[in-house]
């Protein structure tokens, strides 16, 4: 894990590291679009970083030292892959695959790190068109989870080795019967209402487990959340060794409701358990349950006249206007509790949940999107 979290770093902050590959001048094109992804599912095979602008695709292979081994160029033939769903690495082949939009065709490219030769194959999937969800890379395969448009069945197909591929179907009409729920691609096909994929082996930041719907993927089991509604968590569960789905509903421990400041919420699963959160500019609440045993919880609450009795850290207020790579942000102490429940009541309320051993770390807060106008 350390060093997955130092090459991360190495590779946002350290742009004189890519200096001797001339990676940002003769790659990085000020005027077309460059996309950067690592494969860190096996580091024992070293780390590939694939950069891919239009149909041309480069891989610089970095050995498991991190020593740059070999430079890759590919250009890719198939037109209907545009959409990159993610590599994985075999023997001592990088498995890269892409897709059409409607991920009705799958395209492979095979390129071998030992000598830099390649070669691209391409499988027809028989199903409907679908939307694509998120993927995951493993150490010798990929999984991918797409939903068929206009109903509540997903598909998770699983690539592995060289061309090989299976499928399932996880179909919730059957565990909709009775359920008053609007259905779950009409929730979730929405830009704004998209599914956020979240890896609880690294620290999350509340940016990205602000989004209302979340995405996990624990052992052998899938788990989507979604908070749409301000007093509940619908959680969706895929099995992945029975093949069989389910719906279930954890209810907040509500607060009441205000003209000038209606309850927000939000949720965060990690060790089985869900965190839930809820707050208004008058008081906050944080229930703990976990997810084998939901008659049982923990519950913490404050209002805006009271101390945070469960903080161990104190408050602050961010301001990142000035860009990610530029400058420091400015950060002001929040000195008491009812300015910070003012401040999260008018934002995207958030929670991210880590281990501590042996504790839970849990980072509250909240967000909101600025737009610069000049």
């Amino acid at each position: 894990m350390k060093k997955q979290i130092f090459i991360f770093t190495l590779i946002i902050f350290s742009f004189q590291a890519f200096s001797q590959f001339s990676v940002f001048s003769k790659y990085l094109p000020y005027n077309q679009k460059t996309d950067v992804y690592t494969v860190t599912s096996n580091f024992d095979m070293g780390l590939p970083l694939i950069f891919i602008s239009g149909k041309d695709v480069k891989v610089f292979y970095l050995s498991n030292k991190y020593k740059l081994q070999k430079e890759i160029q590919i250009r890719r033939v198939s037109k209907n892959s545009r959409l990159y769903l993610g590599s994985y690495i075999i023997d001592s082949n990088l498995i890269i695959n892409f897709s059409n939009e409607k991920l009705t065709s799958v395209s492979q490219i095979t390129v071998n790190l030992s000598n830099g030769s390649h070669i691209e194959q391409y499988t027809d999937i028989a199903h409907e068109n679908t939307k694509y969800i998120t993927s995951w890379e493993l150490k010798d395969s990929l999984y991918i989870l797409a939903i068929i448009e206009n109903t509540n069945n997903f598909i998770l197909q699983k690539l592995h080795g060289y061309g090989f591929s299976s499928i399932q179907e996880f179909n919730f009409d059957s565990v909709y019967i009775d359920i008053e729920l609007p259905s779950i691609y009409s929730i979730i096909n929405k830009p704004e209402k998209a599914i956020r994929k979240i890896d609880s082996s690294i620290p999350v930041s509340l940016k990205i487990s602000s989004c209302k719907n979340k995405i996990y993927m624990t052992d052998n089991k899938i788990t989507i959340t979604l908070d749409e509604q301000n007093n509940t968590t619908q959680i969706y569960s895929l099995n992945l060794e029975d093949n069989t789905c389910s719906i279930d509903t954890i209810i907040y421990k509500t607060l009441q409701n205000t003209e000038d400041s209606p309850a927000l919420s939000n949720s965060f699963i990690y060790d089985n358990t869900i965190f839930q959160i809820s707050v208004n500019k008058y008081e906050f609440g944080l229930n703990i349950k976990r997810l084998d045993n939901t008659d049982t919880a923990t519950y913490f609450h404050f209002s805006r006249g009271n101390d945070i009795d469960f903080s161990n850290s104190a408050m602050y207020e961010r301001n990142e206007k000035e860009g990610f790579l530029f400058g420091d942000p400015v950060t002001w102490k929040i000195k008491n509790t009812r300015k910070f429940l003012k401040m999260m009541s008018n934002m995207d309320p958030a929670i991210s949940v880590f281990s501590k051993y042996p504790n839970y770390q849990i980072l509250l807060g909240g967000i909101m999107d600025v737009t610069n106008q000049s």
